[in-house]
């Protein structure tokens, strides 16, 4: 069963838009709500699996919502479509919220069942990889087609040409219109965290840290030949020692050089 959630203030809107949805697939239980308190409560109390959501909204706005439950685990990653009735700058918009469509109102069944049909397709796709694997995974687009990432793949990211750029065991993933510090937060994991400005590690696959050049140090990772150069800067330097030494503690693993 997939669940999806309709956050709308028009009675008439979130009529239309609910029995869509009912009408698109059996699979599907549509939980309804008219504002952003109602519709938190519905995220805290249900596993939702994907929401559409109205920017504005009475009290509080869809934006502020879709930034709280962005910050529980369970939501980092959900598909999310907004909807407004007036123009919206679509990609700011997606770089701090990583929503997956925007609808722009007056909303036309043919739109709406094209949206939600994106919606449910990466529905199932994150559901069957959660039940395929032991531990977290994360939703890439790589080479026009999704991809899967356990978090004991990702090495580090960084940002190069104004592209993120991530780092895998197995390949590398550009995105567009996405920052390192979205990336941190979607991850949601404090093992994944900035060595410096501009690169964020994986402190889980950190093997040494060694000595560089007076106030800096070099990053290497375990099992991964890599040949860019990861700094690791005095600023951030505390922060990584401490996870690191945490990380490794029952292996036994060499710390940090002064």
């Amino acid at each position: 069963m997939i669940n999806i959630l309709v956050v709308e203030d028009d009675e008439k809107t979130l009529k239309f838009c609910s029995d869509l949805l009912l009408f698109m697939e059996d699979e599907i239980n549509v939980f309804r709500a008219a504002d952003a308190e109602t519709a938190l409560e519905i995220f805290c109390q249900n596993a939702i699996d994907g929401a559409f959501v109205d920017i504005k909204l009475p009290h509080k706005d869809g934006f502020s919502l879709v930034t709280q439950i962005r910050e529980m685990d369970r939501y980092h990653l959900i598909p999310i479509i907004f909807a407004s009735g007036v123009f919206e700058e679509r990609s700011e918009i997606y770089k701090q919220f990583h929503n997956i469509d925007f609808i722009t109102k007056p909303i036309t069944r043919g739109l709406f069942r094209k949206v939600c049909e994106k919606m449910i397709a990466e529905i199932s796709i994150q559901k069957r990889i959660i039940q395929n694997s032991d531990e977290r995974v994360y939703i890439f687009d790589h080479n026009r087609e999704k991809t899967a990432v356990p978090f004991s793949d990702i090495l580090f990211a960084t940002v190069i040409d104004r592209k993120l750029k991530i780092v895998t065991r197995k390949k590398i993933i550009y995105k567009s219109q996405y920052s390192l510090e979205q990336l941190i937060i979607d991850i949601g994991s404090k093992m994944f965290a900035r060595c410096s400005n501009s690169y964020a590690v994986n402190v889980e696959n950190i093997e040494s840290i060694e000595s560089y050049l007076g106030k800096s140090w070099t990053i290497n990772f375990r099992d991964a030949d890599i040949d860019e150069e990861i700094l690791l800067s005095i600023n951030y330097k505390k922060n990584i020692y401490d996870l690191f030494t945490q990380a490794n503690k029952r292996k036994g693993m060499q710390g940090i050089d002064s």
